[in-house]
């Protein structure tokens, strides 16, 4: 049966974690991806009672949160915050912006879905879209990596960074 674990960014379970994360973060200015203690919620394991973003973990091995979806009911599990969102328009090239992805480990009736903040180095805007370098440090067993440039529509970006 799979299961998704959903974090809350900012949260750590740790004071240890918690001190290594800050180091990370101020002498590589770049973000951790954040472990955090949520409940896990299990799928059943009749495909039709699975969440509907479920589908995109198993055919590409991630789901990005949309503002869109979040508007649905049930689509996303309930333990979950509003997002402020970003508009397009306040965005430029080189903007760090938060997406939330779920990122699927294992396969079939052992897959499991984690769930956290990513961060974003804007490389591309479109009228519709954006093309993004990931910034936040991610651990091996996921799908995506840290640098890899990835699509996100509009409805995707939770937050943008302040400027220094």
């Amino acid at each position: 049966m799979g299961q998704v674990n959903v974090l809350k960014g900012g949260e750590i379970n740790n004071s240890l974690d918690s001190l290594v994360h800050d180091m990370l973060k101020q002498k590589f200015k770049i973000e951790v991806f954040k472990k955090t203690s949520m409940p896990i919620v299990n799928f059943p394991q009749n495909p039709n009672n699975e969440p509907p973003f479920f589908s995109d973990i198993k055919e590409d091995g991630y789901h990005i949160y949309s503002l869109n979806n979040a508007k649905k009911p049930n689509y996303y599990p309930p333990e979950l915050p509003d997002y402020p969102g970003v508009a397009l328009k306040d965005l430029r090239e080189d903007d760090v912006i938060t997406i939330r992805a779920f990122l699927g480990i294992g396969k079939g009736k052992n897959m499991r879905v984690e769930s956290g903040h990513i961060d974003l180095r804007v490389e591309f805007l479109e009228k519709d879209r954006l093309m993004g370098a990931i910034i936040t440090e991610l651990p091996g067993k996921f799908v995506l990596s840290t640098g890899e440039s990835i699509e996100v529509f509009p409805e995707e970006v939770l937050y943008k960074a302040e400027s220094q």
